[in-house]
């Protein structure tokens, strides 16, 4: 599909940041050498819903972990790097960019926001409490036992698309809406290779770098199809 506007962008990036003592530059590396983001956080309505009900196993919380994508726009992307103010995980510039036709045929969905605003005077349905009744539904039907109650949220469908909604709203004095990230989740670790690259962001100054250390484990021929997107410091906004 072709759709020619400056709002849309054909492209999916996964930026990095810095993740247990890794800096952001070395988790990029990681990635392109493995071929592999790792799904790390369980995301998704159904994660808090798990807690509440008490059966939140290691496995339940594992099927609710993803990898995450932006379709913002790449000249854009530089909004969505963190100052350290709005948000609690710090992306850095650096990041592997995937056309969106590839990474659809690797099971990446957008993210569905359902919206829970209030306001005094406000009244309207709230989609997430069906949401939630349908997982309390589910969880009713394994009694107490709560390796139970996990492995009946498990054999739903509920336990595969539910990663894939979150809530956008303000309860009391918390906000939270980052539909503005215009994200893409993936259930699970995606696999990928080389050739599925589509650009590469870094800092202008750390290309060359980059690209150095990436030839330590990549044949030249492997990445010579691949774009490098500049996005450094200066670039970043508050949106």
């Amino acid at each position: 599909m072709t759709i020619r506007r400056r709002d849309f962008s054909k492209y999916l990036v996964h930026l990095t940041r810095e993740y247990e003592g890794a800096e952001a530059r070395d988790n990029l590396l990681s990635i392109l050498s493995a071929g592999i983001i790792e799904a790390r956080t369980p995301l998704g309505s159904a994660v808090k819903r798990l807690e509440y009900h008490g059966c939140d196993t290691e496995e339940a919380m594992n099927a609710q972990r993803v990898c995450c994508f932006s379709e913002t726009p790449l000249d854009d992307l530089g909004g969505l790097i963190d100052p350290g103010v709005w948000r609690r995980n710090h992306f850095q510039p650096y990041g592997v960019v995937f056309e969106r036709e590839t990474l659809l045929l690797k099971g990446v969905n957008p993210v569905w926001y359902l919206n829970s605003y209030n306001a005094p005077g406000v009244n309207f349905p709230w989609l997430v409490k069906g949401f939630n009744a349908m997982v309390a539904d589910v969880i009713a039907t394994a009694g107490d036992d709560r390796e139970e109650k996990a492995a009946t949220f498990l054999s739903s469908p509920l336990s595969e698309f539910a990663p894939f909604v979150e809530t956008i709203g303000v309860w009391g004095n918390t906000t939270k809406d980052f539909s503005f990230e215009r994200e893409w989740r993936h259930r699970g670790d995606l696999e990928f290779k080389l050739s599925e690259v589509a650009a590469i962001v870094t800092p202008a100054h750390d290309e060359d770098a980059v690209r150095n250390d990436l030839l330590t484990a990549a044949d030249a021929q492997e990445i010579a199809h691949i774009v490098w997107r500049h996005l450094d410091e200066d670039e970043v906004l508050d949106p």
